[in-house]
């Protein structure tokens, strides 16, 4: 009687055993190694508009432009390079203050979303500290970080440009559609809700159209970039 009963509970295991294996070598099957990243989506609204990789939103008082940062050889920080070797998401992100008031802008009331329902906030000192002292792989000195990403609320005068780098975290696998919410950016006492929009692509299926580079203002600065 011992022996029928330890036939009995046993042999129907190894259908349910295959049954798992083949559900996983099926989602293994959809699993795209191919890298995507953000590009412009779709806008309805006026003041926003997108060009190869970078999106704007702009008006009389401000003008925002982001573009997610594919090339480490462009990177001046060695921080950032190693975020972005880490996977991290790398947003070069430029705020031009057109206005007569000093504008405000708050990182923290910022995240990012994808269509699986990915919330994602940027990682600001405290965790790349964090990171830094918990991590084997990053390694790099923080020192001079406040010069690269935006952390604590961001000050842009009159006039001026600020431009540093937000860094997330990885967006969920085989997502196609992401937002950038960035709200209550302060333009002296007005407040200013912005979405961009995003499309995530392989970087051989986006083709920008290239349009002649406007020359830059005189009092923009880039210690980021090369």
């Amino acid at each position: 009687m011992i022996r029928i009963l330890k036939k009995i509970s046993v042999y129907p295991a190894a259908p349910l055993i295959l049954l798992l294996l083949a559900v996983l070598a099926a989602g293994c099957a959809h699993h795209s190694d191919v890298a995507t990243f953000l590009y412009p989506g779709q806008f309805g609204l006026t003041g926003y508009s997108g060009e190869g990789d970078t999106v704007t939103y702009e008006d009389t008082s401000i003008k925002i432009t982001i573009r997610q940062i594919q090339d480490e050889s462009s990177l001046n920080s060695p921080i950032a390079r190693e975020l972005l070797q880490e996977g991290f998401v790398l947003l070069d992100t430029k705020i031009s203050n057109r206005s007569r008031q000093r504008a405000l802008y708050d990182p923290a009331l910022t995240s990012l979303r994808d269509s699986k329902m990915g919330y994602f906030k940027p990682l600001d000192f405290t965790d790349l500290y964090m990171m830094k002292i918990k991590r084997k792989g990053l390694t790099s000195s923080l020192t001079g970080a406040g010069e690269v990403f935006y952390d604590l609320a961001e000050r842009v005068a009159p006039g001026e440009v600020s431009s540093k780098i937000l860094v997330f975290p990885a967006l969920t696998e085989n997502v196609e559609e992401a937002e950038l919410v960035m709200k209550s950016i302060y333009i002296g006492k007005d407040i200013l809700d912005l979405t961009f929009n995003f499309v995530l692509k392989a970087k051989e299926e986006a083709v920008p159209e290239k349009k002649p580079a406007a020359k830059p203002a005189p009092s923009e600065k880039d210690p980021i970039f090369k």
